[in-house]
C-alpha cells in the first residue's frame, strides 16, 4: 500500500519512536507512518497478493491470447483484403485484356469487312467491265450478223437483178435480130423491084416471112457472136461500166492492162463481135477485152459495202474494248498518283515539322545563350556603375572642405548621365484618353497589369483567341498613356483594354514619389564632418553604405541640387508602316552579335507571326520605325 514501493517489497524503516506492537501504527524518526500487521494477517496478505498476482498473470495471459487472436484476426482481415484487392486487380486486368481483345477483334473484323467490301467493289467493277466487254462483243456479233444478212440479201437481189437483166438482154437481142431480119428482107425486096425488067412478074411470096422462117439469112450483115465467160481470161483486160458507141467502139474504165492504169477511162476501136455483159470482144485491130457485167459490178459494190460495214463494226468493237481498258488503266493510274501524292505530302509535312522543331530548338538555344550573355553584361555594368558611384562619392568627400555641409540628394548619377542600361525612349505626346467600364467587343482584356520601363504592358490576358484566359503576357511598347479603363494600342497594331484593379503604372509610381518628396524636408542636408580625417573616413563609409543600399538609377545630390536633368530632345518622327515589299519585324530586339530577333510579317519566305533572327545588320539605324539592311542584302522594317 505504498506509493514508493511495490507490494511485497522487503523494506527497512528508519528507527521508530514508539513500541513495535502487532496491529499498531508506528511513526519513524523521519515522520513516516506504518501499520504493523500480525503474522497471520501478513501471511494472509501474502497469499492474497500471490493469488492476485496469479489472477493478474492469468488475466494477462488471457489478454495476450485475446490480443494474439485479435492480431491474427486483423492479419486474416488484411490477408483477405489483400487477396480481394489482388483478385479485383486481376479481374480488372482480365476485363481490360478482354476489352482490348474485343476491341482488337472488332478492329480486325472492321478491317476484314473493309477488305471484303473493297474486294467486292473490285470484283463488281471487274464484272461490270466484263459485262461491258461481253455487251460490246455481242453488239459487234449482232452487227456482223446483220452485215452478213444484208450481204446475203444484197447478193440475192443482185442475182435476181442479173437474171432480170439477162432476160431483158435476151429479149432485146431477139427483137434486134427480128428487126434486122425484117430490114434485110425489105432491102432485098426493094432491090428486086429496082432490078426487075419492065412489066416483069415479081413473086411477093416469101418477102413478108419472118427471120426465123428464112432459110438463108444474110451472114455478111450479122456480126459473129461473142464468147461469154464468168470472169476475164488470163491476160485479157477488163472494161468496167462499159457502153457501146454508135461507131461500134466501147467506152469504159479499164483494169488489168499493161498499157493503161487501173480505172483509166478509154475508148476502144470498133469491135467485130457482139458487145454483151460477160463477153470477150475483139476489136478491128485485134485487141481483146472482157466486158464486166453491170449486175456483177453492183453485187461487188454491195459486197464491198457489206465488208466495209463489217470491218467498221469490228473496228468499233475493238475501239470500245481499247477505250474500256484505257479507262480502267487511267483509273488505276489516277489512284496510284493520288496515293503517291498523299505519301509525298505526308513526307513533306513530316520534313517541315522536323525543320520547324530544329529551328525552334536552335532559336531557343540561341535565345538562352544570348540571355545569359545579356545578364552577365548587365551584372558587370551594374558592378561598374556601383564602383563608379562609390569612387565619385569618395572623391567628393576627399575634396570637401573641413566641417562643410554635404547634401546626399543628387549624389548619385542622374538617369541621363548613366551610360548603363537600356536607352530611354523619347517622351510621347499625350492624347485625350477615353475611359470605359468594360472592354469593347473583340478587344482582349489585361488584368493585374503594369507598365514596364520600355513602354510595354504585362499582365493576365482574357478574351484573346491567341492566348489562354489568365495567361501572363507582355505586349509590345504602347503608343499612348497607360490609363486604367482605357484601350491602348501597341506599336505592332494590337489593341488591349486595361481593366481596373490591382495595377501599377508609371503615373501611379510618379504620384507616390511626389508624395514622398512632399513629406521629406526641402533640401535636407547631412553634415558628415566634425573635423579631422577620421570624421571624413566615417562620412565616406556612411555615404558608400547609403549608395550601396540605394535603388538602381536613383539620383542623390551631393551639393544641394547638382545638375538638373537634361532636356529631352524632341522625338524623331517615325514611320508608321513598312514600305511596299519590305517585311516588318514586331516585338524585336537587337542581339549582341548585331542580329535582330522578332516576329515577322509581310514576308513571302516565312509564315505570318513566325519568330526569326536576321543576319547581322550592315546599314540603317536599329530603332523603331527604321528600315535596316543585313549583310546579305535583305531589308526589314522595325515596327
Amino acid at each position: 500500500g505504498s506509493r514508493n514501493f511495490g507490494d511485497g517489497d522487503s523494506v527497512t524503516t528508519s528507527p521508530i519512536l514508539s513500541d513495535a506492537i502487532a496491529s499498531a501504527v508506528v511513526v519513524t524518526a523521519s515522520g513516516s507512518k506504518y501499520y504493523l500487521q500480525s503474522k497471520d494477517a501478513a501471511q494472509k496478505a501474502v497469499a492474497e497478493a500471490k493469488e492476485a498476482a496469479a489472477a493478474e498473470k492469468r488475466a494477462a495471459a488471457e489478454r495476450a491470447v485475446q490480443e494474439k487472436a485479435a492480431a491474427a484476426a486483423v492479419a486474416e482481415d488484411k490477408r483477405v483484403e489483400a487477396q480481394e484487392r489482388r483478385a479485383a486487380a486481376a479481374e480488372a486486368q482480365r476485363r481490360d485484356a478482354e476489352e482490348r481483345k474485343a476491341a482488337q477483334e472488332v478492329a480486325a473484323e472492321q478491317r476484314r469487312q473493309a477488305q471484303e467490301q473493297k474486294k467486292a467493289a473490285e470484283e463488281a467493277k471487274k464484272a461490270k467491265a466484263e459485262q461491258q466487254k461481253a455487251a460490246a462483243v455481242a453488239a459487234a456479233q449482232m452487227k456482223r450478223q446483220e452485215a452478213e444478212r444484208k450481204k446475203a440479201a444484197a447478193a440475192a437481189a443482185v442475182q435476181m437483178k442479173r437474171q432480170e437483166v439477162e432476160q431483158k438482154m435476151a429479149a432485146v437481142a431477139n427483137a434486134a435480130e427480128k428487126k434486122k431480119a425484117a430490114a434485110l428482107k425489105a432491102e432485098q425486096a426493094q432491090k428486086s423491084v429496082q432490078q426487075a425488067k419492065p412489066r416483069a412478074t415479081i413473086s411477093l411470096f416469101g418477102l413478108g416471112r419472118r427471120a426465123d422462117d428464112d432459110d438463108e439469112p444474110m451472114p455478111a450483115r450479122k456480126p459473129p457472136p461473142s464468147k461469154r465467160v464468168s470472169s476475164a481470161p488470163r491476160g485479157v483486160p477488163t472494161i468496167s461500166g462499159w457502153a457501146q458507141n454508135r461507131d461500134g467502139s466501147v467506152s469504159g474504165k479499164i483494169f488489168g492492162s499493161s498499157s493503161f492504169s487501173d480505172g483509166e477511162s478509154i475508148t476502144t476501136s470498133p469491135i467485130a463481135t457482139d458487145a454483151a455483159d460477160g463477153a470477150v470482144v475483139q476489136t478491128s485491130s485485134g485487141s481483146k477485152y472482157f466486158l464486166e457485167p453491170k449486175a456483177a459490178k453492183n453485187a461487188a459494190a454491195a459486197d464491198k459495202v457489206a465488208k466495209a460495214k463489217e470491218a467498221a463494226a469490228k473496228r468499233a468493237a475493238e475501239a470500245a474494248e481499247r477505250k474500256a481498258a484505257a479507262a480502267a488503266q487511267a483509273v488505276a493510274q489516277a489512284e496510284e498518283r493520288r496515293k503517291a501524292a498523299e505519301e509525298k505530302k505526308a513526307a513533306a509535312e513530316a520534313q517541315r515539322a522536323a525543320a520547324r522543331e530544329r529551328t525552334d530548338a536552335q532559336n531557343a538555344a540561341r535565345a538562352t545563350a544570348q540571355q545569359r550573355i545579356a545578364d552577365k553584361k548587365k551584372q558587370q555594368a551594374a558592378a561598374a556603375a556601383k564602383a563608379k558611384k562609390v569612387e565619385k562619392v569618395e572623391k567628393v568627400v576627399k575634396e570637401a572642405k573641413p566641417r562643410s555641409t554635404i547634401s546626399l540628394f543628387g549624389l548619385m548619377l542622374k538617369d541621363d548621365d548613366d551610360d548603363v542600361g537600356p536607352p530611354r525612349t523619347a517622351p510621347k505626346q499625350s492624347a485625350p484618353v477615353k475611359i470605359m467600364t468594360k472592354a469593347p467587343r473583340g478587344v482582349p482584356t489585361i488584368e493585374a497589369w503594369k507598365q514596364k520601363r520600355d513602354g510595354s504592358i504585362s499582365g493576365k490576358i482574357y478574351g484573346s483567341p491567341n492566348f489562354t484566359d489568365g495567361e501572363i503576357v507582355s505586349t509590345s511598347p504602347i503608343l499612348s498613356d497607360a490609363v486604367t479603363g482605357s484601350v491602348v494600342q501597341t506599336s505592332s497594331g494590337s489593341r488591349y483594354f486595361l481593366a481596373p484593379g490591382k495595377s501599377k503604372t508609371k503615373a501611379a509610381a510618379a504620384k507616390k514619389a511626389e508624395k514622398v518628396i512632399q513629406v521629406a524636408k526641402p533640401r535636407a542636408s547631412i553634415s558628415l564632418f566634425g573635423g579631422g580625417q577620421e570624421e571624413k573616413k566615417a562620412a565616406a563609409k556612411k555615404a558608400e553604405k547609403l549608395i550601396q543600399g540605394a535603388k538602381p538609377r536613383a539620383s542623390i545630390s551631393l551639393f544641394g541640387g547638382g545638375q538638373g536633368e537634361k532636356k529631352a530632345a524632341p522625338p524623331k518622327k517615325q514611320q508608321k508602316k513598312a514600305p511596299s515589299g519590305v517585311p516588318s519585324l514586331a516585338r524585336w530586339k537587337e542581339n549582341d552579335d548585331g542580329t535582330v530577333t522578332g516576329f515577322i510579317s509581310g514576308s513571302s519566305s516565312f509564315d505570318e507571326g513566325e519568330r526569326v533572327t536576321t543576319s547581322p545588320i550592315a546599314s540603317g539605324k536599329v530603332t523603331a520605325g527604321q528600315v535596316v539592311r543585313t549583310g546579305s542584302g535583305s531589308k526589314y522594317f522595325l515596327s
